[in-house]
């Protein structure tokens, strides 16, 4: 399928919008904030336009930045123009607030290395994802969905880039740091990722995917950046070094070379933008804003942190999206998702003996979306007390994030500890045990009847403890 052919009637219709009326002029319509997924409080934006690709929505989900709220983007960042020329849904979300600079708004990408799918913003991100996907009046393309943030946003964007490929068939970083970094001040400075630690970072944030289909997922996504060449907040060496790890990334599945510029008009300044393309097309981009701050590049109201001066983001990456998704009918569509799973660890049947500790031998949860979920599985009737003899079953049960769930049971069986066996001790001098059959002398040396243990000297001063565990049978020791 020729997607920029396909495009070409739905952008010049765009353009032609735009220069007609002069003025903002929207068919759709924005919600009232309300929670999605359990979590993020979110404005959705949704047209009443066609949609373009595939008779189903695409979906930009686009974040805000540290200080900023979800209401900066929806109100100045200009995403209705490109919604409606798409037939596009935009969400903006609002940050959870978790993590070590939650209380200024942030995004929690700050855990670097350590950040997973499964817990705090990055799952929310996800869960919202799913909920959008799962209501049908939007009618979303899963193979149609996108990712854009600004500061901590491009932050947990670049983050989720790897983490769930699965997700984002395209990712806008708008002045973010690399892939693993903790956003620390010296970071955020000068890059301290280099390229080779950027490309492992997000190969390994990959194996989070359910069902170990990360790089598959890769192999059909596309990445873009957005930087102002005077940020003093996120140095715009970032967007250099990212360009080069989201490029090292991909050239792992198909050779990548720089393709083509382009010049990107703008009132207070044009932007430079550098393509990287495979043999299939478009695939990386580089977009650098000249003489924009730490801002997102709305192209038309200015705002907190919104900049409407250059480069009109929203339209560009839309357009960039839609020409070059990999996943839509005639692309390269996504393999399948993983399958929600529970699994315990063998064995499920379990015996002990009356006071022997019992000791879990463990259990996996996975989910088809957020990967591993062990964490989340409850666990009942462990508690038994062990000195009781008797059978007890053990529950363990798990929900899924599509509402399903799983339970599954282990059997533990404690039996009665077998009666001590008879058993009494002598303690007597040698002389004393030979005499009364418990042991016998050989050379002057005395000797446990029974088992031939060696008691010493013959004689009244030495003596020893034997103990007679079956009839006629001595060891020298106490009874156990």
């Amino acid at each position: 399928m020729n997607i920029r052919k396909l495009l070409a009637p739905v952008i010049a219709a765009g353009c032609l919008l735009a220069t007609a009326s002069g003025a903002a002029a929207y068919s759709g319509s924005w919600s009232s904030e309300q929670t999605v997924g359990g979590k993020l409080k979110t404005f959705i934006y949704t047209p009443t336009t066609a949609p373009a690709l595939n008779g189903k929505r695409a979906l930009m989900v686009s974040l805000h930045g540290c200080v900023q709220k979800n209401d900066d983007i929806k109100n100045d960042g200009n995403w209705e123009a490109a919604a409606d020329q798409y037939g596009m849904v935009v969400a903006v979300p609002q940050a959870s607030g978790e993590g070590t600079y939650g209380f200024t708004g942030c995004w929690n990408f700050h855990t670097g290395n350590n950040a997973s799918r499964s817990s705090s913003d990055q799952k929310y991100l996800i869960n919202l994802v799913n909920a959008l996907l799962a209501d049908s009046s939007l009618n979303i393309d899963p193979a149609q969905v996108y990712l854009t943030g600004l500061s901590s946003g491009a932050g947990i964007t670049n983050q989720m880039w790897c983490i769930a490929p699965d997700v984002f068939a395209g990712v806008g970083v708008n002045a973010g740091p690399a892939p693993g970094s903790t956003g620390s001040t010296l970071d955020l400075n000068s890059p301290s990722i280099s390229v080779s630690q950027g490309e492992t970072n997000c190969e390994n944030f990959a194996t989070q995917v359910p069902g170990g289909l990360g790089a598959d997922y890769l192999k059909t996504q596309l990445w873009n950046t957005v930087h102002g060449t005077n940020d003093d907040s996120v140095a715009p060496a970032h967007a250099h070094r990212n360009a080069d790890i989201a490029v090292a990334v991909y050239d792992d599945y198909d050779n990548i070379n720089q393709c083509r510029t382009e010049t990107i008009p703008g009132s207070a300044g044009d932007s430079d933008a550098t393509i990287w393309c495979d043999s299939i097309g478009e695939r990386v981009s580089k977009i650098m804003a000249n003489g924009m701050g730490h801002a997102w590049p709305s192209g038309g109201n200015d705002g907190y942190y919104i900049d409407g001066d250059y480069v009109d983001y929203p339209a560009w990456i839309s357009q960039w999206f839609f020409a070059n998704n990999r996943r839509v009918d005639g692309g390269n569509p996504p393999p399948p998702i993983g399958e929600n799973a529970l699994v315990l660890e063998p064995p499920t049947a379990i015996t002990l003996n009356e006071c022997d500790p019992y000791q879990e031998p463990g259990y996996t949860a996975t989910d088809a979306v957020n990967g591993d979920i062990s964490n989340q599985v409850i666990v009942s009737g462990a508690g038994f007390d062990s000195c009781v003899a008797g059978n007890y079953t053990i529950d363990y049960s798990v929900t899924f994030s599509d509402a399903s769930s799983a339970s599954e049971s282990r059997t533990v069986t404690v039996e009665s500890a077998p009666p001590p066996a008879n058993c009494t001790e002598y303690t007597d001098d040698n002389y004393a045990h030979s005499v009364s059959g418990r042991a016998y002398v050989l050379f002057g040396l005395t000797y446990a009847k029974g088992s031939g243990d060696a008691l010493g000297l013959w004689n009244i001063f030495t003596v020893t403890t034997l103990a007679e565990t079956s009839p006629g049978y001595f060891e020298k020791g106490s009874c156990p």
